[in-house]
């Protein structure tokens, strides 16, 4: 290609120079809507919404859909490519923002010039410190990004979950349903929705699970969370219920940029009722205060020895999440 044209991939070495390495770029990633990102920059592993720092695209539409189009994957920074040039833009809580067009042929001084600002340290910074340390802010990083990004995932799951729990009941024939009919419910979509998300996250085992095999998916998911309960169909209806449900779980979007705070939003809203909540004070801390209390407390914790560091921590969203799919 002529050195005064550029296509998204051709832009990953300068992330490299910025300080991205090759295994934290991640190439194709799926997007909302069935199109993918030429790739994804993140700070660190795991790679989700939380750590995504820069995606890229070529342009199809027009440059303001095409960043749109990227909002979801939670990176503050998309870049859209036309051939002769790339645009930047600010992905907002609202609308993407565009902040600057390069000509192709100015791309290595363009990196060059925000190599430091664009070091995946220091957005990642800027996304969770930014709150309470203004050194670390970011005028290209808007803050309110990820907390949206996060409950908008956290409501699709949620949609997913009602949905599929109500159609597999319906299929039985249920009615007025006992507890022990509503646990192997619930059990049984989770299990599903984990083989989903685990396989979407690439994690071995689950690469090319084809979660229209039940019975195999389930003894799956028993092995990676090591629980000796195994779920199995107890006749051809229930089979053939699970069977239907997975197939809606399996087409559903691409889950692997999913964050355990996405995950939370599912546990307090669809599993959390209001008498388990006033009973037991059942509520998840949001990200943002957690940011907040940890970024405040960063310097007295920077001036306790790394021998004398302990955490002590209350259930994670992570952990819930676990229990609940493995009741």
């Amino acid at each position: 290609m002529a050195k005064n044209q550029i296509t998204a991939v051709q832009l990953k070495p300068y992330l490299i120079e910025c300080g991205y390495r090759p295994s934290l770029i991640d190439p194709g990633t799926a997007l909302l809507g069935g199109r993918h990102a030429a790739w994804t920059a993140f700070a660190h592993v795991p790679l989700d919404m939380r750590s995504a720092c820069i995606s890229a695209i070529d342009g199809l539409t027009d440059s303001q859909n095409d960043a749109a189009a990227c909002k979801d994957l939670g990176a503050p920074i998309t870049f859209v490519c036309f051939q002769d040039r790339f645009e930047w833009w600010k992905q907002s809580s609202g609308e993407p923002i565009w902040l600057e067009t390069i000509p192709a042929q100015r791309a290595s001084q363009f990196f060059q010039k925000y190599k430091e600002v664009f070091a995946p340290d220091a957005i990642y910074r800027a996304k969770t410190w930014g709150r309470v340390d203004t050194h670390h802010q970011l005028t290209f990083v808007d803050l309110g990004l990820m907390p949206l990004v996060e409950e908008e995932a956290g409501k699709r799951i949620e949609q997913l979950l009602a949905r599929n729990v109500s159609e597999l009941k319906k299929h039985l024939d249920w009615s007025d349903i006992t507890q022990q009919q509503g646990k192997w419910l619930l059990q049984s979509v989770f299990w599903l929705l984990a083989a989903k998300v685990l396989r979407d996250k690439n994690v071995p085992k689950f690469k090319n699970a084809d979660l229209a095999d039940v019975p195999a998916i389930f003894d799956l998911v028993a092995d990676h969370y090591g629980t000796k309960e195994r779920l199995v169909p107890q006749g051809p209806k229930e089979r053939s219920g699970l069977v239907a449900i997975a197939s809606d779980i399996q087409q559903f979007a691409d889950l692997g940029m999913l964050t355990t705070e996405a995950l939370a939003y599912v546990y307090e809203q669809a599993l959390i009722g209001k008498e388990t909540r006033a009973k037991l004070g059942t509520h998840s801390t949001p990200t943002f205060l957690i940011d907040y209390i940890l970024g405040n407390l960063a310097p007295w914790i920077k001036e306790i020895p790394l021998s004398e560091h302990f955490v002590h921590r209350t259930i994670s969203s992570k952990k819930a999440f676990r229990e609940v799919i493995s009741l």
